[in-house]
């Protein structure tokens, strides 16, 4: 996957929630940050590929937090023992119970804590072991049913709504891309359908003009003899 091309995708979405994109420095840095970790994380195509897990990833940073790095903890509730609790963080909006979960699934991620996982390059990382635990253990569910699983958690007997949104919103991603990033079980959503119509229609309009056909040069006459 290339990261410029990715990145050029991901702007485009973002100008058609806030046409003003383009003037805010701060999140186009954010943004190229967060694009090269969905390309640099899934460059080892553990779940299908290193260009349809980009894809992903991306997908689930735009629907968690818009790409943005350092976002505020999301899902909170109030406590009856103290301030309000959150239950997701970081730029993929992880589940709190996260490193409980990687600590069972993966040796390698024992010990590690809520403030580490804040750090968007091992926020990526672990949404991305997340995503290839649930690939693994729904056997290869096709990217509607995985979809649904990063929402529910569990393997599902068939796509939930969510699932279904993010899956349309990665096939266009993907379809503008240059990626086959597979067909979903569900068609997209309202809400979708009319993002991705503009999302394509912006997309074919910064694309390059084709070249003029060149006419075949005309056939000599047969020389006289």
């Amino acid at each position: 996957m290339n990261v410029e091309v990715l990145f050029k995708i991901l702007v485009k979405l973002a100008l058609l929630e806030n046409p003003k994109v383009n003037e805010n420095q701060a999140y186009l840095e954010g943004l190229r940050t967060m694009t090269q970790l969905y390309v640099e994380v899934g460059s080892e195509g553990r779940v299908a590929s290193p260009d349809i897990d980009a894809v992903l990833l991306a997908t689930i940073g735009y629907e968690e937090s818009r790409h943005q790095p350092k976002v505020h903890d999301g899902d909170c509730h109030l406590s009856m023992k103290g301030p309000p609790v959150c239950d997701a963080f970081g730029p993929m909006q992880v589940s709190r119970a996260t490193p409980f979960v990687l600590g069972n699934i993966d040796p390698e991620w024992k010990g590690v804590t809520i403030k580490q996982l804040r750090e968007p390059r091992r926020n990526v990382d672990a949404a991305y072991r997340l995503l290839r635990y649930w690939s693994d253990q729904c056997e290869g569910a096709k990217l509607d049913g995985l979809m649904g699983n990063w929402s529910a958690g569990k393997c599902l007997k068939g796509p939930i709504y969510m699932g279904a949104h993010r899956c349309a919103l990665a096939k266009a991603i993907g379809e503008a891309a240059g990626v086959n990033v597979g067909d979903c079980k569900r068609g997209a959503p309202p809400r979708t359908k009319s993002k991705l119509a503009r999302l394509k229609k912006r997309l074919a309009a910064d694309a390059p003009a084709p070249a003029p056909a060149v006419p075949a040069a005309a056939a000599k006459p047969p020389e006289k003899k």
